[in-house]
């Protein structure tokens, strides 16, 4: 209350916050990919195509355009506080997925027991809960953000906890992400905090790397039972000479491969489709259930249907490196005709949820899922990654806009009237 007054008072000076446009997420992702995959790294890639090249550079006109034009909105004060409730419910949630599933999942990787990453989760529950967990950290981050709430940080890193109990590096990384849009969206970006933001973001690169490297031993041994060695991600990725020469650790060859392969297969898929309209199949069915819907409904659709899924493994630079952006998918299904379905559909999603949050009282929060939405969009189709896609729906759900608040505060101003008269 007395830090609101305060900043009400001194009006002009009140602390200018970041102006964060959702759209030139997506319109700078293809930017920064395609220059990282130009570093060529690593000998798994091809050549670029010109066909995929002007793809992308269409993709970056159009949200480029949209995202300088449309406005961010404005937010609702106060919003809705958070509550313990959904906190237990994820706490009793993870706990009983634990015991479902015969232990911790970190755990068992760190002790080198036999697990399957894919299969955890409480059947019917896992993709909705995640999904849930996401939202509900994101929100609590913003809590604490706005307001100083030691009760919200401590729900919220005990979310982010059971993310990594559960080796989640996408599900982390989706809340981590939000959170950092979180702070640029409601804090004053001093040099100090810009720092301290880089410096957050590096120490996550790194962990996430060391992580990677020791899940890629954990799957090597299971396979071959013997030990890997700790550099192993230089000979899977290839690393080209020029990598060698930077003195870069190998654990940081994580981070380029994550953000540079999806560009690589975008244009592997672009030559698979020997430039057909439509690709070489035109599955249009294939196309809608598979990509234009979130997985946990369209594949069951897909599944009654008779409907095959697209094996990206026909254009992969890779085997094991399955990111294609959110488009790699879409041109196996159907050339030129199916990518540009799903950038019509993430624009138009991305259009009416910044109509949605405007004035709204989580409009900080929804919009940060958005923006998280369209920059994992590098590595695959998040509209179809229920986990993520799930979180943004779940905000639109429950975001109350500005016109369904008007009749209450024009109830309020007249009840301050009768006082006054």
């Amino acid at each position: 209350m007395a830090s609101t007054l305060i900043r009400e008072r001194k009006g002009s000076r009140r602390p200018r916050t970041v102006q964060v446009r959702p759209l030139l997420v997506m319109a700078s992702w293809p930017v920064i990919a395609f220059a990282l995959f130009q570093l060529r790294w690593s000998d798994l890639y091809g050549a670029v195509t010109w066909a995929g090249l002007s793809f992308l550079a269409i993709v970056v006109v159009a949200f480029g355009y949209f995202g300088l034009t449309l406005s961010s909105g404005t937010s609702a004060e106060p919003g809705r506080p958070t509550t313990l409730g959904p906190s237990l419910v994820i706490a009793g949630y993870f706990l009983a997925a634990f015991a479902a599933n015969g232990g911790v999942p970190l755990l068992m990787i760190l002790r080198g027991q036999p697990y399957d990453i894919y299969s955890f989760g409480l059947p019917f529950l896992h993709v909705g809960m995640l999904a849930f967990s996401g939202f509900y950290g994101t929100r609590l981050f913003a809590d604490f953000i706005k307001t100083g709430s030691r009760a919200a940080l401590l729900q919220y890193m005990l979310i982010l906890f059971w993310l990594v109990l559960i080796a989640s590096r996408s599900a982390a990384s989706f809340l981590i992400f939000s959170s950092v849009i979180i702070v640029l969206f409601l804090k004053r970006m001093t040099v100090g905090r810009f720092v301290a933001v880089a410096a957050a973001l590096m120490a996550f690169v790194a962990g996430f790397g060391i992580f990677g490297s020791a899940r890629l031993g954990f799957q090597i041994s299971q396979s071959t039972g013997q030990s890997a060695a700790n550099d192993a991600i230089l000979d899977y990725a290839q690393a080209s000479s020029e990598f060698l020469a930077t003195g870069i650790p190998a654990s940081f060859m994580w981070f380029y491969l994550y953000l540079s392969s999806p560009v690589a297969n975008l244009m592997s898929a672009v030559t698979h489709a020997d430039g057909a309209v439509c690709g070489r199949t035109c599955d249009l069915g294939g196309l809608l259930t598979y990509t234009l819907v979130p997985d946990v409904v369209g594949v069951r659709v897909a599944e009654q249907l008779g409907y095959q899924r697209f094996d990206k493994e026909a254009f992969l630079v890779q085997r094991d490196l399955t990111a294609s952006t959110t488009f790699g998918s879409a041109i196996g299904y159907a050339g030129l005709v199916g990518a540009l379905s799903v950038m019509v559909l993430l624009l138009a999603v991305s259009i009416y949820c910044m109509h949605r949050f405007d004035g709204s009282d989580i409009r900080e929060v929804g919009l940060a899922l958005l923006c998280t939405v369209l920059f994992f969009s590098f590595f695959e189709n998040m509209i179809a990654y229920s986990a993520l896609s799930l979180q943004l729906a779940i905000a639109m759900v429950v975001a109350r806009p500005k016109r369904d608040r008007r009749p209450a505060m024009v109830v309020r101003r007249s009840a301050v009237g009768a006082r006054l008269s």
